[in-house]
């Protein structure tokens, strides 16, 4: 099975992304600013982490994450 990081997993690209990849059986970790976001879009699916790319501190956190 493969893996797929998807940052920015919220807006509408992310979730179109998602919606494609889990179509092909692949594994997400998707990432987003808003932790209930997220929540409410993936329910209990995927590797969920709140965190903002934009920043230093956002990926540090991301990648500490993973």
């Amino acid at each position: 099975m493969l893996t797929c990081l998807i940052t920015g997993a919220t807006g509408g690209l992310g979730q179109a992304l998602a919606k494609k990849l889990l179509a092909d059986d692949w594994q997400l970790i998707v990432v987003g600013r808003d932790a209930e976001r997220l929540k409410s879009i993936y329910g209990e699916q995927h590797t969920q982490i709140a965190a903002d790319c934009a920043t230093s501190s956002g990926v540090k956190a991301l990648f500490d994450a993973i």
